[in-house]
C-alpha cells in the first residue's frame, strides 16, 4: 500500500462516517456491518446546485387544489403563499422567514425557518432535469414512510394570479411577473408550465436520488442501472454531501473504493463484497476506516464530478498517444511498455494486460505481474499530474543525545 495510505491513517479515522450515513445494526453486525436500519433519502443534487437553481426564482406547486408559490430570494429571503384549506382566501409567510440548503442532519435538504420563534422545517427536494419537475419529500415517523408534500416546478417568473392574491409576493427584486397567468385552475396552470429544464450542472447529481416517496420506498435503480453506473463512474472523482472525495474502481476481479486527499492520493482503499442474494455491498477497508455496508439499488450519497482521477486520466492519454513507458519489470530487466485502451499492454512482441488497483498501475506481462504507485508510473512516463503529492508528515522524535 502507498506511503499516503500508511502515513494518513489518522485521517482515515476522521473519515469513519461512511459514504452512507450508517446506524449500527447489531443483528447483522457480522454479515452486514453498520448497515443503516432505515433507508437513506437524499436530495437529488448538491447544496451549491440547488441554491443556484432556486435563488431568485419561484417554485410553483399545487396546494388545496390551487396554485401555490414559494419564492427563494438572495440573502435567504423567503416568501410563500397558498390557498387556505377552507378555500376562504390565501395565507402567506410573515416577515423574516428564511431559506437555506442544508440541515443539521442532511446537508442537501431544503430548510425553511419560520419567524417569530425560529421553528425549522426540512424536506428532501428532487429536481428532475429532463422534465423540470421539482418535488419535496418528508418522513412521517408515525407511519414510518416518506411522502411527497409539494410537487411542481421551478420557474423564472411570478404568475400574475399569485401577485393578485398574495401581497407578500408583490415587488420582489429581480422577479418579473407573467401577466398571462391569471387563472387559478390547476390543470390549465400545469399544462402551460414553463419549468427550468436541464439547469447547468444537473448531470452531477447524487446517483439514484430520485426520491423514496416517488418510488414508494422501493429501490430507485434496477440491477442493470447499477452496473451501468459502476461503469460510468470508473475512475471518476466523486464527492459526498460532507465534502469527502472518493473514487470507484473496477479491477478484473473485484470492485474498490478509494478515499483520496486533496492531492488525489489514496488515504484508504475499500474492497466491495456483495452479500449473496441481497442488494447489499459490504466495504472492507484496508487502512483503518471501519467496515460498513451499503444498499446497492438505493440512493448513493456520492455525486460525480467532471474530473477523472489522475491515474485514469494518465492511462487514457498514454493509450491514445501510444507513448512507450520505460519500466523495470520481472518479465525483463528494463524495457519499454506501450499501453492501449481495453486494458492491453505490450513490450515488443510480448503481450500483456494492465489495470489500476489500490492507487497503483498493475502490469501483467508474460504471466508476471508488477505494480507501480501511480505517481511513480507518471514519473517514468514523463506525465505531469495536476496536483503535487502531499508533503510527508513531520518526523516526531522523543528524547535525544
Amino acid at each position: 500500500m502507498s506511503r499516503a495510505i500508511r502515513a494518513s491513517r489518522w485521517l482515515a479515522a476522521a473519515l469513519a462516517v461512511p459514504l452512507a450515513v450508517a446506524v449500527s445494526s447489531t443483528s447483522l453486525a457480522t454479515e452486514t456491518p453498520r448497515l443503516p436500519k432505515t433507508l437513506i433519502n437524499l436530495s437529488s443534487h448538491s447544496a451549491e446546485f440547488l441554491e443556484d437553481l432556486l435563488t431568485g426564482r419561484v417554485w410553483v406547486y399545487q396546494r388545496n387544489g390551487a396554485p401555490a408559490v414559494m419564492y427563494f430570494g438572495a440573502g435567504r429571503a423567503f416568501h410563500n403563499c397558498s390557498l387556505r384549506r377552507d378555500k376562504t382566501g390565501y395565507r402567506y409567510s410573515g416577515p423574516g422567514w428564511e431559506w437555506r440548503i442544508g440541515t443539521r442532519r442532511n446537508k442537501t435538504a431544503l430548510q425553511v425557518t419560520v419567524h417569530p420563534g425560529g421553528r425549522k422545517h426540512g424536506m428532501v427536494v428532487i429536481y428532475t432535469p429532463e422534465s423540470g419537475r421539482f418535488h419535496a419529500e418528508q418522513y412521517f415517523r408515525k407511519t414510518g414512510d416518506w411522502r411527497i408534500v409539494h410537487d411542481g416546478w421551478v420557474q423564472d417568473t411570478l404568475p400574475a394570479v399569485m401577485e393578485t392574491y398574495c401581497h407578500n409576493l408583490r415587488g420582489l427584486p429581480g422577479l418579473e411577473t407573467d401577466r398571462s397567468r391569471t387563472d387559478l385552475d390547476w390543470p390549465a396552470f400545469r399544462s402551460a408550465a414553463n419549468p427550468i429544464r436541464n439547469h447547468p450542472g444537473h448531470e452531477y447529481g447524487y446517483i439514484g436520488a430520485t426520491g423514496l416517496a416517488a418510488s414508494g420506498g422501493k429501490p430507485t435503480m434496477t440491477p442493470e442501472q447499477v452496473v451501468a453506473v459502476e461503469r460510468r463512474m470508473q475512475g471518476v472523482i466523486g464527492v459526498t454531501p460532507r465534502g469527502r472525495r472518493a473514487v470507484g474502481v473496477r479491477t478484473p476481479d473485484r470492485k474498490e473504493i478509494w478515499l483520496i486527499d486533496a492531492h488525489d492520493d489514496p488515504i484508504d482503499v475499500g474492497i466491495v463484497n456483495p452479500v449473496p442474494g441481497r442488494d447489499i455491498g459490504v466495504i472492507r477497508w484496508k487502512g483503518g476506516t471501519p467496515d460498513y455496508s451499503v444498499r446497492t439499488r438505493y440512493p448513493v450519497p456520492i455525486r460525480p464530478t467532471p474530473r477523472l482521477h489522475p491515474a485514469f486520466r494518465m492511462m487514457e492519454e498514454l493509450a491514445a498517444s501510444a507513448r512507450p513507458v520505460p519500466l523495470e519489470h520481472p518479465a525483463a530487466s528494463r524495457v519499454a511498455f506501450v499501453v492501449s485502451s481495453g486494458g492491453k499492454a505490450a513490450s515488443g512482441d510480448i503481450a500483456g494486460d494492465w489495470w489500476i488497483s489500490e492507487g497503483e498501475i498493475v502490469l501483467r506481462i508474460a504471466g508476471k505481474t508488477e505494480s507501480y504507485p501511480w505517481r511513480a508510473f507518471a514519473d517514468a512516463a514523463g506525465w505531469t499530474p495536476p496536483h503535487p503529492p502531499a508533503p510527508p508528515p513531520p518526523d516526531i522524535e522523543i528524547g535525544g543525545d
